[in-house]
């Protein structure tokens, strides 16, 4: 039978083993997944693959590829999405495909420029007059004034093309874009047509919440309090046992006295009446 002043330790270990459980419970997921029933951590579905079900205690997340019109460009835990569609009425053309991990790419067509929608591209509109665009989601820009250059124009102006002056033609080089000037007042200003498209806007991952709850800190709490008070116990039983081993025993137990020598005194006062 264990003694008695061997169960503190137990119940140290026992509740020792619970706070490592309770912190490897609290412990975040790795990349790509998130936090599940029962502090589990569960992977999320892959670029090209949606969500069937959520992960339970016995099993992962449930994924199936995006079928034909849907994609995932994210690790999610979400369904497929539809393809964007390109208004080509507007002047928007497909630059890229739909896949089922990317989404279709639009742009404008020369002489048409972005609207500003959810997408870049998605939506087009004519330029303005005396104004021109090279297409590839480019704003309109206006006409370059060869007269305001002191110069002939040799082409006029379309929505799809700059107006050619009459030296600008001669020093372009067909790897380097056009040259377009503007007159605004007695101040003259030159750009070079850009054929970059702007940035797509995506949409942000979600995190897994890294806050602890109440519950959690309130646990933490009442652990702390009652390891302290184990050790505080086990420290007062281990001060008593030194104090007792250092300390002369006060009271001896009944029967420990000798009567030796009020016999013997009694022995020798008989000897001596006689």
């Amino acid at each position: 039978m264990t003694s008695w002043h061997q169960s503190p330790w137990r119940l140290v270990t026992l509740f020792l083993l619970a706070t490592q459980l309770h912190l490897a419970s609290l412990q975040q997921c790795g990349k790509n997944t998130y936090r599940g029933p029962g502090h589990k951590c569960c992977n999320f579905c892959s670029p090209g693959f949606g969500m069937v079900s959520r992960c339970t205690n016995n099993e992962d997340t449930q994924c199936r590829p995006c079928a034909k019109g849907l994609f995932n460009e994210n690790f999610i835990t979400d369904f497929c999405q539809p393809c964007t569609q390109c208004n080509v009425g507007s002047g928007s053309q497909i630059r890229r495909n739909c896949t089922t991990s990317s989404d279709t790419v639009c742009q404008c067509t020369p002489g048409t420029q972005p609207v500003t929608t959810f997408k870049w591209g998605v939506e087009c509109s004519q330029c303005p007059s005396g104004h021109f665009s090279l297409g590839e989601n480019t704003r309109c820009k206006p006409w370059t004034n060869c007269t305001a250059l002191g110069k002939r124009t040799l082409r006029a102006g379309s929505s799809r093309a700059d107006a050619d002056c009459e030296d600008t033609r001669t020093s372009r080089s067909p790897q380097s874009p056009p040259t377009t000037a503007r007159t605004t007042g007695s101040s003259t200003m030159f750009w070079k047509t850009t054929t970059q498209s702007p940035g797509m806007l995506s949409s942000p991952q979600s995190r897994p919440d890294k806050h602890w709850s109440p519950f959690s800190i309130i646990f933490l709490i009442l652990l702390l309090f009652l390891v302290f008070g184990l050790v505080m116990l086990i420290l007062g039983i281990y001060l008593s046992k030194t104090v007792k081993r250092q300390l002369p025993g006060i009271c001896k137990p009944p029967g420990t006295h000798s009567f030796r020598m009020p016999i013997q005194e009694e022995h020798q006062f008989s000897l001596a009446k006689v």
